[in-house]
């Protein structure tokens, strides 16, 4: 499954043809309501994955946390005195080992969601890198996204409705 960005026209996500769910919350609200989600669908261990500014690589792998960097071929233009220039885009990972661990991954990077940089959640280890694009390289995996601007959340998964209603 390749991550692509949602059609920016809709204002609901359709879950299935009885069930439509849309709920508006302040954007200050949406690391709580991405964490709280996280721990009532999935259990211990969770990734996080998340693309931040090269100048900001040392400050992030000095955090103390598990963080790993990631390959990653995503390009943006810097401008400096010295002109524009591309540069790479960094890419992370940070296992999520418990509650604590969560809540001080949060705290430490949810910045970069607000600066509209890939941030994502999953409930095992599943994303790499195919060129620029985030690809999830297993059919268990579900993703849970920060996307707008860190300022909305969305929820991402392969499984069929139909097999929740049968549980």
């Amino acid at each position: 499954m390749k991550l692509r960005a949602y059609n920016r026209k809709m204002r609901f996500l359709q879950l299935d043809e009885s069930f439509n769910q849309y709920d508006v919350i302040s954007e200050l609200e949406v690391p709580v309501v991405m964490q709280h989600f996280a721990q009532n669908r999935w259990s211990f261990p969770m990734t996080l994955y998340f693309e931040a500014y090269p100048f900001k690589r040392e400050d992030i792998i000095s955090a103390p946390l598990p963080v790993q960097q990631m390959p990653s071929e995503k390009r943006i233009i810097s401008l400096s005195l010295k002109g524009m220039r591309r540069e790479a885009l960094q890419a992370f990972m940070v296992n999520i080992e418990n509650e604590a661990v969560l809540q001080q991954a949060f705290d430490e990077f949810f910045y970069v969601a607000e600066q509209n940089h890939f941030f994502a959640l999953t409930n095992e280890p599943c994303i790499t890198y195919k060129g620029e694009d985030p690809i999830v390289c297993t059919e268990a995996a579900e993703v849970l996204l920060a996307d707008y601007d860190g300022q909305g959340a969305i929820f991402i998964t392969n499984h069929d409705a139909k097999e929740n209603d049968d549980a």
